[in-house]
């Protein structure tokens, strides 16, 4: 499989970890939850949160962004209540196992950089974390069959296009929020910049 499409997997259902490792400030609530489709006229709900660094305020967005998520794809595909019972919970725990797969894939990242840096690097080191990173990925593309074999095994085929569908749409918009907090970090500092230079 094109190791191009293992980030695909990854943030399929780990858009939260784009939040909290960006070069911006975590979102300390979500954002307003209109109706799919309908137009969003609240203002920008960002807050800058306590420390990024901190695992039980990512689990607490994680689990506010995955409410919003499975409210939104209950309007987008009403489900049985045979089918909620067969496939929402198992869809929150691979969520919950793509979001830590792709914490972990962060932070081996961060030590591969960091080796890298380093000309007195350990002999071997480098590929010790190369190795790590694709045992990684290929988690990730497991992750991602499993999806695709759990909607397939309770969905026809039509709602399984529902499903992608509205995916596509939702992790969009998630990309959206992400590139908003960056620029609405991005004139934090610019305003704290010109408050310095002032006399």
């Amino acid at each position: 499989m094109p190791r191009s499409f293992l980030l695909t997997a990854l943030m399929a259902g780990a858009f939260v970890c784009a939040l909290l490792h960006g070069p911006f400030p975590v979102i300390s609530k979500a954002w307003a939850d209109p109706p799919m489709g309908a137009a969003d006229t609240s203002p920008n709900p960002y807050v800058i949160a306590p420390n990024r660094q901190d695992e039980a305020g990512r689990q607490r967005l994680f689990e506010r962004m995955e409410e919003i998520k499975f409210r939104r794809l209950n309007q987008a595909l009403p489900l049985s209540p045979e089918q909620s019972q067969r496939l929402l919970e198992p869809l929150r725990r691979l969520d919950q196992d793509q979001w830590s797969l792709y914490h972990e894939r962060s932070a081996v990242m961060k030590q591969l950089q960091g080796v890298m840096s380093d000309p007195n690097r350990p002999k071997g080191r480098a590929q010790e974390l190369v190795n790590r990173i694709e045992q990684l990925d290929d988690r990730a593309t497991k992750l991602h069959q499993d999806e695709y074999a759990l909607i397939k095994g309770v969905l026809s085929p039509e709602e399984q296009a529902s499903y992608l569908l509205f995916r596509q749409r939702f992790n969009q918009e998630v990309r959206e929020k992400i590139r908003e907090a960056r620029l609405h970090r991005q004139e934090q500092m610019r305003d704290r910049g010109t408050e310095r230079t002032q006399p």
